[in-house]
C-alpha cells in the first residue's frame, strides 16, 4: 500500500487491496486492511483428517475439503459501498 500510496494511488479509491489471514497488524495498518479470515482450527483439523485417512489407506481418492471463510471489510476497498461484487 505504501508503494501505491507514495506513487500517488489512492487506496481504496484507485485500488482495492485485499490481505489474507487476518494478521493482526491488518487492523493497524494506514488504512486498515480489509482481509478474509480463515478458520485455521477448521482448517487445522481437516488437514489431519485428510492425512490420518492417507496413511490408513494410500490408495484412497482424493477430496476437496472447503473451509470457511469471512471477508472483514475495512478501509483497503471500495467493495459493497461502491457497488462491486468482490468474487
Amino acid at each position: 500500500m505504501q508503494a501505491l500510496q507514495s506513487s500517488g494511488f489512492s487506496v481504496p479509491n484507485d485500488f482495492s487491496v485485499i490481505g489474507l489471514d487476518d494478521i493482526a497488524v491488518a487492523l493497524h495498518s494506514r488504512p486498515p486492511l480489509t482481509t478474509i479470515r480463515i478458520d485455521r482450527i477448521e482448517l487445522g483439523r481437516a488437514g489431519i483428517q485428510m492425512l490420518m485417512k492417507r496413511i490408513a489407506d494410500p490408495g484412497a481418492n482424493i477430496v476437496r475439503v472447503n473451509i470457511g471463510e469471512r471477508l472483514v471489510e475495512r478501509a483497503t476497498d471500495r467493495g459493497r459501498s461502491a457497488g462491486v461484487k468482490l468474487v
